[in-house]
Order: structure tokens, then C-alpha cells, then sequence
């Protein structure tokens, strides 16, 4: 299965973390999350962690290295009526300092 078609799955399940699938209840990554808060995903994938903020109210930007990568983060959002910035970029440029 390809990464994007296993991302896909993911948009509509219980939010999972990992190549370990665990469970949002166990992780409390989405707990804190939302309510007009700002989210920066570095190394985005499928950006499916962005939607699940995104649905709790929180507005994600995606930043991803891999040239593929960005178009498969906006299209999937797209497909289940949201949008936020999505960009290519080194993630370890984003934490060097001035």
C-alpha cells in the first residue's frame, strides 16, 4: 500500500501516532490542542495530524523536505474541505538560529 493511499485511511479513523499506531487517548498529543491555537508539523506526510488540529480549531502550517510530499498534504485536506499552508522546506533550517 502506498504511503499517501495508508494516509488517506488514516483521515478517517481514530488519530493514531507512529509506526506504532498509538492511540490518541494514550498520546494527548490533540488534548491541548485547537481553539485558535498556531501549529508548525515539521516532516508533515499525509498531514493528517494538521487536520485532526485543524478540526479541533487550530490553525497548522505544514513544512515537509520530500519534493512529493507537499502536493499529497494539500490534496488530501482539500479532499475533506480544509486548507492551510503547506510547504516545502528543510525542517532543521526552520530550528537554526538568526
Amino acid at each position: 500500500m502506498r504511503h499517501a493511499d495508508r494516509g488517506r485511511e488514516g483521515w478517517t479513523a481514530e488519530p493514531t501516532f507512529s509506526i506504532y499506531d498509538s492511540l490518541e487517548v494514550n498520546v494527548g498529543l490533540l488534548r491541548e490542542s485547537g481553539g485558535g491555537r498556531d501549529a508548525v508539523r515539521l516532516g508533515c506526510g499525509t498531514a493528517q495530524v494538521s487536520a485532526w488540529l485543524a478540526w479541533r480549531g487550530a490553525q497548522p502550517v505544514e513544512i515537509d523536505a520530500a519534493p512529493a510530499q507537499p502536493a499529497t498534504a494539500r490534496a488530501l485536506p482539500a479532499a475533506f474541505g480544509l486548507a492551510f499552508p503547506v510547504h516545502l522546506g528543510d525542517a532543521g533550517a526552520t530550528l537554526a538560529p538568526p
